[in-house]
Parts: C-alpha cells; structure tokens; sequence
C-alpha cells in the first residue's frame, strides 16, 4: 500500500485540482464577473443563472482530466515496475488507481451538483446521482482513449 499511496495522491489530487478550479470559476468568479458587469452597465443580469452550467462545466473538466490520467498510465506503469512490481501487477494496481479516482470523481460531482441544484432551485437527487453516474462512466471511456492515445504514440516508430 505505501507503494501505492504517491500514485493514488496523483490521481486523486489531479481530478479534485481540475474540479475545484472548475467549479472556482463557473461557481465563484463567473457570478462575480457578471454583477459587475451589471453594475458597470447599470442591467440586472441573472447571476444565479450561471449555476445551472456549473455540473456540465465542472464534468467537462473532470472528463479532459481522465483523458489526460489515461496518457500517463504507462509512465505510472513504468513507476510501479521501477519500484518491484511485474508488469501484470503494475497494471492491475494503475486500473486500481483509477477505479478508487472514478469514485472520487463521482462522489465531486454529486456534491457539486447537489450545490448548484441548491442554488438554483431545481434539486433532484436521483437526477443528481444518475448524471454523475453517466458522467463517471464517461469518465472511465475518456481513460481510456487516453490509455490507447498513450499507447499508440508510444509504440509507433517516428517517421
């Protein structure tokens, strides 16, 4: 498990990172931004109105960020074979990584969503769990284009 514990860091950190910066601007400074700029204009704009795109903006995020966990799975693959493990192993511990950073994602974008349906007035929690659920499992599909994208450009010959 200590083996594990700098990767499952990595991964976990990298899509709390990208959700939080997401949702930090969609849920923070967008608003801002827009009563400001209702101020300086002297029109009431809908600032509430931006927190109905915060879990589509917040699952984007989380989606590139997949993409991104995928293309390095063979450079985590290469961590845990330098640190003793065997190839197969070394696989099997990176989807395990994964697997404990798509309940992570899942369980960020239902608190996310729960936030924005609070602000907005339209809370539906089976709604909630059942998109992040769809979200997550789009996650998983992102990963792995990242892990064939990563495959791909690392056993081609350059030209």
């Amino acid at each position: 498990m200590k083996k594990d514990r700098v990767v499952i860091k990595d991964f976990v950190s990298s899509v709390l990172c990208a959700g939080g910066v997401a949702a930090l601007i969609v849920m923070v400074f967008i608003p801002i931004v827009m009563f400001v700029l209702g101020k300086s204009i002297s029109i009431n704009l809908p600032v509430f109105s931006v927190y109905a795109g915060a879990f589509e903006s917040v699952s984007v995020a989380e989606a590139i960020t997949h993409i991104v966990l995928g293309a390095m799975v063979i450079q985590y693959m290469r961590l845990y074979m330098f640190m003793g493990l065997t190839r197969e192993r070394a696989f099997l511990r990176t989807m395990m990584v994964e697997g404990i950073t798509l309940i992570a994602s899942f369980i960020f974008l239902v608190f996310i969503g729960i936030i924005s349906g609070l602000f907005t007035g339209t809370l539906s929690i089976s709604s909630i769990f059942l998109s992040s659920l769809y979200i997550t499992f789009s996650c998983a599909l992102m990963f792995g284009v990242g892990c064939v994208s990563s495959a791909l450009s690392t056993t081609c010959r350059p030209p």
